[in-house]
């Protein structure tokens, strides 16, 4: 198993054991290892001779030593493990915080994501995916704006909008959205600081900085107003038609908004929603 290492510790934490009978990697790992782990307690147990030592030279020395650690960056002194899979990459590193403490730290790294806010204006109507999409992390279908992951061929927020989103809408709101350059006007990005240039990395939002490098990029595209049909009442849009059944309207007054923020669940899209919003009453 080349691209899983394990080291392990007669007090706890990782061993490892191949196994054929039982495997809980067994949807993204085909080699058949299975990684046990036991807690300890936020790693009060460091009782080894070596972790004593370091702790107690780092301490010493930390205010003379200039690579000493801060609370801005912390220390990487060994890596633990390293588990590849087709969505993430699973790390286990030992670090030495800036309260020269040696911490056992496990994070995944994973692709940036994108959330995509479709307004059509002529029906002043935000669109989305009908189908709710079944969620395995809670065991449930949610609604949600459309969105995907962002490859790493995407380095810029000008690839993000030139071939990222271009493929979402096309693939997500297929029946409505044929063609990306004859029925989408414009695509911004929400997020501070967004040129052409910036990266993920530059203004991407953290979705779990704790645990995960993923970053969240909020984009807005306006449909071409005579995509659809929409009726009128005293010169006030009040509905849109022509809708096909994968699609569903939310209309952008206080009450659809209301509705939308009840129905939408993921936090991902509530937060980037909530980001529109507040973009708006900027400008009004």
């Amino acid at each position: 198993c080349p691209s899983l290492h394990v080291f392990s510790r007669s007090a706890g934490g990782f061993r490892l054991r191949k196994s054929r009978q039982q495997n809980p990697f067994t949807s993204f790992v085909p080699w058949g290892y299975q990684c046990h782990y036991r807690y300890r307690h936020q790693y009060d147990s460091i009782n080894s001779i070596e972790s004593q030592a370091l702790l107690s030279s780092t301490s010493e020395n930390h205010d003379n030593n200039p690579d000493a650690c801060t609370a801005d960056e912390w220390k990487k002194l060994s890596d633990i493990m390293t588990l590849e899979t087709p969505w993430f990459t699973l790390l286990g590193e030992r670090l030495l915080d800036d309260r020269h403490r040696t911490l056992d730290y496990y994070r995944v790294r994973r692709s940036h994501s994108a959330v995509i806010i479709v307004i059509h204006k002529g029906s002043n109507s935000i669109l989305l995916p009908r189908k709710a999409q079944y969620r395995p992390g809670v065991q449930q279908a949610t609604l949600d704006f459309c969105g995907g992951r962002i490859g790493s061929h995407a380095r810029s927020i000008g690839d993000v909008m030139d071939s990222v989103i271009p493929h979402i809408l096309e693939r997500e709101l297929g029946d409505l959205v044929s063609s990306y350059v004859d029925d989408v006007e414009s695509v911004s990005c929400l997020n501070h600081g967004a040129h052409p240039a910036a990266t993920c990395e530059d203004i991407g939002w953290p979705v779990d900085s704790s645990f995960s490098s993923q970053r969240l990029l909020g984009f807005v595209a306006h449909l071409r107003e005579d995509l659809m049909e929409h009726s009128e009442n005293d010169g006030k849009v009040v509905t849109a038609t022509g809708l096909p059944d994968s699609v569903v309207a939310y209309p952008r007054t206080r009450e659809g908004m209301d509705g939308l923020l009840v129905d939408l669940q993921c936090l991902q899209c509530r937060s980037v929603l909530l980001e529109y919003l507040r973009d708006e009453s900027t400008h009004v």
